[in-house]
């Protein structure tokens, strides 16, 4: 073989290869996306004993992930009766919102160490341009709220609006956060919402959070979080997930290791009893939770 059929011999050699590394990835990247799922809605199991429940998922060996509570994604709420009230756990205030009106706001989250505040205007209409200054509220408004948050007097509010008008010029989109300092003064902005709404609505479950209206307008809202495992196991190849929040909701999922034909109900329930009865939860709760199946997008 000369020279140049050995050269054209490899160029040949390195296309085919190739392609059958691309085509056999992208192959891999089906199959291993051929995936079924059940989702099922929440239901009140009633009082648990959180830590129980964690401690027989651990003698089970079953898979756990638990979310405690500390100030890497939450504030601290401090002492407002009404708020504890509503709970028999600990929680921390994961987000608040205060409206100017129905569709602009200044939040204040936390998530990961990092406390945001940010400003929002939902009327703005481009995605590519950013915030232009008449599109913020009156900045009276603007710097009693920022006050409010944190406790701050209005040089220190004025501080925070700057920084925000400033970033407001080099971020696109209806929406411009910055990182502070500060934290969130959770006390003085419930007993805003409270003295000023006219209605308000709690919502508990997986997700606990608590809408403030005033005369029938958005005033503000809080998000809240609690305690909450996933617990997880493998039945058939399927995993089985139980989700439990410390406050007695709870949520399940299966997600099927091929999708093929459905799994029979009366199947999964019963692994599902099984689990909660090895986790002293109420194995006839299971009965309650209805499921929607997700077939495979393939």
């Amino acid at each position: 073989m000369n020279k140049y059929a050995k050269t054209l011999l490899i160029l040949v050699l390195v296309v085919v290869s190739s392609i059958v590394l691309f085509y056999g990835g992208f192959a891999l990247l089906l199959f291993s996306s051929d995936m079924a799922s059940y989702h099922s809605d929440e239901v009140y199991l009633g009082p648990v004993d959180f830590e129980m429940v964690l401690e027989n998922a651990e003698n089970e060996g079953y898979e756990v992930q638990t979310r405690w509570m500390d100030d890497s994604c939450g504030f601290n709420p401090g002492n407002v009766e009404e708020v504890a009230g509503s709970f028999d756990t600990e929680f921390l205030v994961s987000r608040v919102e205060i409206n100017f009106d129905q569709v602009t706001y200044l939040r204040v989250s936390r998530y990961d160490n990092v406390t945001s505040l940010s400003f929002t205007n939902q009327s703005h209409a481009s995605f590519s341009k950013p915030l232009e200054p008449s599109e913020f509220p009156d900045e009276s408004w603007m710097l009693d709220i920022i006050g409010l948050m944190f406790g701050l007097d209005e040089a220190g509010s004025g501080e925070y609006l700057k920084e925000l008008k400033a970033a407001a010029k080099n971020e696109a989109g209806f929406s411009v956060s910055i990182k502070v300092n500060d934290t969130l003064d959770f006390p003085a902005v419930y007993a805003y919402l409270n003295e000023s709404s006219t209605d308000s609505s709690f919502n508990s479950g997986m997700w606990n959070d608590e809408n403030f209206y005033r005369d029938g307008r958005k005033l503000g809202y809080v998000a809240y979080l609690v305690p909450e495992t996933t617990i997880s196991t493998t039945s058939s190849s399927n995993k089985y997930v139980i989700r439990v929040s410390s406050v007695g909701f709870s949520q399940l999922e299966i997600t099927m290791h091929r999708a093929r034909k459905e799994i029979p109900e009366e199947e999964y329930r019963a692994v599902f009893r099984e689990m909660f009865e090895n986790l002293g939860l109420p194995p006839e709760k299971v009965d309650e939770f209805e499921f929607e199946y997700s077939p495979s997008v393939w």
